[in-house]
């Protein structure tokens, strides 16, 4: 719960992301290791549906990795987790399947399993934004030289896109300054 340590009113307009914002500043940017939000109500119909969709197509990579998104989403991450472990033994080749499960890791507080995954979603596409972003947002705070590098990487690949990344950085450079 985000606001759990507020008075009633004190924290009504404040996003997710600024409860975070108010940790890092308060704890430092390795406060958290992960997060996982729920902005809207699990419906069960939904996912019966969704695993009807697998049942039907056992060996449909996208399937299995919809089927993760979704228990990501609902706050199933060990269920996430078997999704994309399936998809990845269906298309072991597929950066996306990769990028997922390093998602899925990162939720479940195992940094060192993410990285791998996200490292394996890179070395099977070097340019992928996805990954180069996640690397970099996940290395920020244990390794913020290599966290850095793979940000002005997403920033030269992604000009248009790279706000995020900028705000990244930003933060990599306030939490360095803590420590001059």
């Amino acid at each position: 719960v985000a606001n759990l340590m507020t008075e009633p009113g004190e924290t009504d307009r404040l996003t997710l992301a600024d409860h975070l914002e108010a940790l890092y500043a308060h704890g430092g940017h390795g406060v958290v290791d992960g997060v996982v939000a729920h902005g809207r109500p699990f419906r069960k119909d939904v996912l019966v549906r969704y695993e009807k969709a697998g049942a039907c197509d056992p060996g449909s990579a996208f399937i299995c990795r919809e089927l993760a998104e979704l228990s990501l989403e609902i706050g199933l991450a060990d269920k996430a987790r078997q999704w994309a472990a399936r998809a990845l033994e269906i298309d072991p080749k597929s950066p996306e399947s990769h990028i997922l499960m390093g998602r899925i890791r990162w939720a479940l507080a195992d940094a060192r399993g993410a990285e791998d995954s996200f490292q394996d979603a890179l070395k099977l596409d070097a340019r992928s934004a996805e990954s180069i972003f996640s690397l970099g947002s996940l290395l920020s705070a244990r390794s913020p030289a290599k966290a850095r590098a793979l940000l002005e990487r997403f920033i030269e690949q992604n000009p248009a896109h790279s706000a995020e990344a900028h705000l990244q950085l930003g933060r990599i450079e306030l939490e360095a300054g803590r420590f001059e």
